[in-house]
């Protein structure tokens, strides 16, 4: 599976931005890339490098497609104290994005969450939660999994996987509690959500089942990181934070990059993870799932960039669009052409780290094929 995250940090595309500025090193002839597909922080390193390009389309096109989320195996939930550990991690993200709404705590919040990404600076931030728009109330993560859009999505995103060789085979998806889909390999589930919502709370033990949380670094999951550093959780295994108390859970927080999350849940070496509706269709085939937290959508947090000799998308014919393949940024691409009337089969995506196409563009920079 092709990873939402890449290795290289916010910090590095931030310090490429500021060096190419520096440097001089955006100018003369442009021999790098007309087109690329990348999603942040490549968007915005990209766009402050060079004055010359723009975006052509972007996420904002496609709202609530590409999802964020918190997946629990089904197995993790039947365990005792398993809705109490889904019921916690959804209290946990509500509470940081109670501070992030109060103006009196944003900014040191912001700079918390951004601090995960070392030199992303709070200006910057503010585009990141604008363009990487989060579900941050219970109503807006309930309006998500409850809503009459969220089947026809995943159609669409199932449909897109199976026709680039992303899923083995179509999974079976399900709508509501595990009542009504008892069986299906990914469900969406509000419960969880209402719950909280609710003021429900678990039971204390005197031995607290311990659960785990994969997540990596991204803006919406990010939100774990500081609600360990700032006491709301502790994510060590053994040490309780007060929401783990109020649930009567352990909540162990395994950070890693996002592939080896994935590797992780599919080996069942944690009981959840953070990770987008198309990365998680092929998990779910061996380990089914339950979506109980949607966290965030990309908002322009995808973009096709282009130079500016690219005026329209019809200008991409014949061009070398470059981006990670069989991953969101192909998934925007393709959706994007197809909301403009045009055929996937008269354009060229070609397979490229989203780092290295980003660099490309930003020093104008030849591509070797």
């Amino acid at each position: 599976m092709k990873n939402r995250i890449h290795k290289l940090s916010w910090a590095v595309a931030a310090c490429c931005s500021v060096l190419l500025m520096t440097s001089g090193c955006g100018g003369g002839e442009d021999k790098g890339p007309k087109a690329i597909v990348v999603w942040n922080p490549f968007v915005i390193s990209t766009l402050a490098s060079r004055e010359d390009v723009r975006v052509l389309f972007d996420s904002t096109k496609i709202p609530n497609e590409i999802v964020d989320s918190v997946v629990v195996a089904k197995s993790s939930l039947e365990k005792p104290g398993g809705e109490a550990f889904a019921c916690a991690v959804i209290e946990t993200f509500y509470e940081v994005n109670k501070a992030m709404a109060d103006p009196a705590k944003r900014d040191d919040t912001l700079k918390a969450i951004g601090q995960k990404f070392a030199a992303v600076s709070l200006e910057d931030m503010e585009k990141v939660v604008k363009q990487t728009k989060f579900y941050g109330t219970p109503d807006e993560g309930i309006a998500v999994l409850t809503g009459a859009e969220l089947p026809k999505t995943m159609e669409t995103v199932v449909g897109f996987c199976e026709s680039h060789g992303i899923v083995d085979q179509k999974p079976s998806l399900g709508f509501g509690d595990a009542g009504k889909a008892p069986d299906a390999a990914l469900r969406f589930d509000a419960s969880y959500i209402e719950k909280v919502k609710k003021g429900e709370t678990g039971t204390p033990a005197p031995a607290p089942p311990t659960f785990s949380l994969a997540w990596s670094e991204y803006p919406s999951w990010s939100v774990f990181g500081v609600a360990d550093s700032t006491g709301i959780i502790n994510g060590k295994k053994g040490e309780l934070g007060p929401i783990e108390k109020k649930w009567g859970v352990d909540i162990e927080l395994k950070e890693a990059e996002y592939d080896p999350c994935l590797a992780m849940y599919g080996a069942g070496q944690c009981d959840a993870v953070c990770i987008t509706n198309m990365d998680i269709l092929q998990p779910s085939l061996g380990r089914p799932g339950v979506m109980v937290l949607p966290t965030s959508t990309s908002f322009g947090a995808d973009a096709c960039i282009v130079t500016s000799d690219i005026k329209t998308v019809e200008d991409l014919k014949g061009v070398k669009v470059y981006g990670l393949e069989k991953s969101v940024s192909e998934y925007c691409f393709v959706r994007n052409l197809e909301l403009l009337k045009q055929a996937e089969k008269d354009y060229s995506f070609s397979n490229m780290d989203p780092a290295a196409a980003a660099l490309a563009m930003q020093q104008k920079a030849a591509v070797s094929d």
